[in-house]
């Protein structure tokens, strides 16, 4: 499934971009750099966290459970620790992935991301987010007791990763959203050029070398950024570079009359 492939990306990226400012030296960050041009409140974005270095770990059970167990190792996942981006069992009601934040105040939040995959694009509704949100929030109320004690201490922020376009104002403090409308800005312009035409089928690129194109994203990061990034970085572009693979290779192939230059 397209979406499924999506989903596991967005969470690579997550890791991906976390490590990276780290390596640039940032040990805090407002949620409006980590998480660049998305469109929410002034005050949510405005959030200071610190970071932490990120890997990618798959569920084999839908959070939230008292029990969360590494898919193919069942071996228990410390999502607490706020060292994981966890990548939710297949159907879960709580988001797709998420991650534990913790603030400079101390405070401890969920950043919960949903990744819609829509091949015919319809615009997506700040009544959409506002349901995604809520749906999160009772999923975790509608939980055990002991369980339920240690959601309510993090402040849920629900996150749309989505193909979509999106043109209205987010009003609610708890909700953020990366629509095809601000791709470029989060995700850098040598994925979203490519991801904004290959998820909305508006042409049919070629992605034969998938490992050069992932790297070609890290270079352009890097030009940027004028940055260098230590050789512990590429643990994470393992998993980004394996991910969009994956989501590529499932795009349908359709006829265009666009050769490789219009996508650079």
């Amino acid at each position: 499934m397209h979406w499924q492939d999506w989903e596991l990306f967005v969470a690579h990226y997550e890791a991906f971009r976390t490590n990276l400012l780290m390596e640039r030296g940032k040990r805090t960050v407002h949620l409006e750099e980590l998480y660049r041009g998305v469109f929410g409140t002034v005050s949510a974005k405005n959030i200071e966290v610190r970071l932490k270095k990120l890997s990618v770990c798959q569920a084999q059970e839908q959070f939230p459970c008292s029990k969360l167990t590494e898919k193919g190792t069942a071996k228990s996942i410390p999502w607490e620790e706020g060292e994981v981006v966890v990548v939710n069992g297949a159907s879960a009601e709580w988001g797709d992935s998420f991650r534990v934040l913790q603030t400079v105040q101390g405070d401890r939040l969920f950043s919960i991301h949903q990744a819609k995959y829509d091949y015919n694009s319809a615009t997506y509704t700040l009544n959409n987010l506002l349901k995604e949100h809520i749906k999160n929030y009772v999923t975790s109320i509608n939980t055990k007791k002991e369980l339920f004690d240690k959601l309510a201490k993090h402040r849920h922020i629900t996150i749309v990763f989505t193909t979509q376009p999106f043109y209205e104002t987010v009003s609610c403090d708890e909700c953020f959203i990366i629509s095809r409308s601000n791709f470029e800005q989060y995700f850098g312009p040598v994925f979203s050029s490519r991801a904004t035409f290959a998820l909305t089928k508006n042409i049919n690129p070629t992605f034969q070398n998938h490992k050069g194109l992932v790297m070609s994203l890290l270079k352009r990061l890097l030009e940027i950024d004028h940055i260098k990034v230590r050789m512990t970085s590429l643990k994470s572009m393992v998993g980004l570079n394996e991910a969009w693979r994956r989501m590529s290779m499932r795009i349908p192939k359709r006829k265009s009359n666009l050769t490789s230059t219009h996508l650079m």
